[in-house]
């Protein structure tokens, strides 16, 4: 009596409740020999539903139940029958409650009102109905087994897809090449199921950019297994942008203009057709993140090119230098730092900063070129600077220009209100307004002009501390002076002696 074989790890647990013995023994002699898709049965055997309720708590997986419907009580078995159903919310157990009282009104009212799986009497025990029953009933436990696992598979693809979804922002987010490959390694360990190592490598899969879980190690590359595996991976790569090879899952990622990769992933064992699928859904989310990851660089290279024009087009229209903005943006964000800016705020304000007098370029040549001080008529024409280089940046939808065309309007307004063009005073000045503006005039008084010669580091020090809460916000004052070591570096490497126009 051998059944074809099946996954079922060890023998199938079976339950004898029973309170007197010779049905145990009779029982067991009737199904010792019966082996069920390669797994022979266990016996657990209780002779009272307390020992039964023990039983049940004690050992995991029981397939099937031979209850004894009529023990201590004429209930007891169907209160057992409540205990398993209700109370342990086991679903899975077959039942099988059998009685020595025959008739089909009470088998009918008991089937309709308790979830067994059958109903025999025991005088069938001897007979090959028993072990009919049995297979039945162990084989509708495997095909539940079996449909409860592939439902486990499906909620984890579900949450896996779910967490994949969210973990776009934070891949998104990192702008850092190497941060976004090593992200993208990462997600893929933790939101596969079950983990497996991950490695993203260069189209030839000659260098290992990122790497999660045991693939950490670049030398599994270049065993003579690992050589033929890339040779198969990228064959089929060439057709298809996913392959499976063994426990090995593959992907190809590319992005135009931009180098192709490839990303690998070692299974414990091999992916069943579910896991599969979540992999080319997380190569197809990763080609869609490097792709936007690319075109943010491009956006973020025209940007720095359009910066780079514009600066050139202030340098042509004044006599100022372009270390002069290089150098206001770095003395910005030694502040910036200290207020907790994030690396994507800092890179930001660093690419802002050098459009700060953009509006310079709507002053004319005669003002922007004198070589004397500024009367009071030409001052207040050079004021005007602030509000149409706002004019010019505010238009744009980016982050950056916005940002730019904030500083270009507030770098001269002072904590007193004394500065221009609206005379904000205190925190209603913006904090990108405060920080450029104690940067610009830091610059502008180290710098030589036709007017004057370039003030030392001290003389400039003293004056922001002179001018703390009454020109300056008093605590970004305080935060940039007390790094001055960092201060002299960015005046030593950006220097230059070159004059400049007479707006400070």
């Amino acid at each position: 009596m051998i059944m074809p074989a099946s996954p079922q790890k060890g023998p199938w647990e079976i339950l004898i409740v029973d309170d007197e013995h010779e049905v145990h023994d009779i029982t067991a002699t009737v199904l010792k020999d019966v082996v069920f898709d390669g797994q022979p049965l266990r016996f657990h055997n209780a002779y009272s539903t307390m020992e039964a309720k023990k039983i049940i708590a004690t050992v995991p997986n029981i397939a099937l139940s031979l209850l004894d419907q009529i023990m201590e009580d004429e209930d007891s078995g169907l209160q057992l029958v409540r205990h398993i159903r209700e109370e342990r919310g086991n679903r899975t157990m077959r039942i099988i409650l059998r009685t020595g009282v025959g008739g089909n009104a009470p088998q009918r009212r008991i089937v309709n009102e308790y979830e067994i799986n059958d109903y025999r009497t025991k005088a069938e025990l001897s007979s090959g109905k028993l072990f009919t029953s049995v297979v039945k009933s162990l084989r509708n436990y495997r095909d539940l087994m079996r449909i409860e696992r592939i439902n486990q598979q499906l909620h984890s693809s579900r949450e896996g897809l779910s967490r994949m979804i969210s973990a776009t922002g934070s891949l998104l987010s990192s702008r850092n090449p190497h941060d976004f490959l090593q992200g993208m390694a990462e997600e893929a360990a933790s939101l596969l199921s079950p983990h497996p190592s991950v490695m993203v490598t260069d189209a030839d899969f000659h260098a290992v950019l990122a790497a999660a879980g045991n693939l950490k190690n670049p030398e599994l590359l270049n065993t003579a297994q690992q050589l033929g595996l890339r040779q198969h991976i990228e064959k089929a790569l060439l057709r298809h942008h996913v392959t499976c090879v063994d426990d090995v899952a593959a992907g190809r990622i590319t992005a135009e203009g931009h180098p192709p990769l490839r990303i690998i992933a070692e299974f414990p064992h091999p992916p069943n057709l579910l896991q599969k699928g979540l992999f080319g859904v997380f190569v197809d989310n990763a080609n869609i993140l490097y792709r936007n990851l690319a075109l943010e660089k491009d956006s973020r290279t025209t940007q720095t090119e359009v910066i780079g024009l514009l600066g050139d087009i202030i340098e042509n229209r004044s006599n100022e230098h372009r270390s002069h903005v290089m150098r206001v943006a770095e003395y910005a964000a030694v502040i910036a730092k200290k207020v907790r800016f994030n690396d994507g705020e800092l890179n930001l304000l660093r690419d802002a900063l050098p459009m700060h007098d953009v509006g310079k370029i709507g002053i004319g040549d005669s003002i922007l070129r004198k070589q004397e001080s500024l009367t009071s008529l030409e001052f207040e024409e050079m004021k005007k600077h602030t509000e149409i280089g706002y004019e010019i940046l505010r238009f744009s939808g980016r982050q950056l220009f916005q940002m730019a065309a904030l500083i270009a309007r507030e770098h001269h307004e002072r904590w007193n209100g004394s500065g221009y063009p609206r005379g904000l005073a205190g925190e209603r000045i913006s904090l990108l307004g405060r920080i450029a503006g104690i940067a610009d005039v830091f610059d502008s008084l180290l710098s030589h002009r036709s007017y004057r010669q370039a003030w030392d580091l001290n003389q400039a020090i003293r004056y922001l501390q002179d001018g703390r809460g009454t020109l300056f916000d008093p605590r970004l004052t305080d935060l940039f002076l007390e790094d001055e070591k960092q201060i002299q570096e960015i005046t030593t490497r950006y220097g230059d002696n070159e004059s400049s126009d007479g707006e400070e």
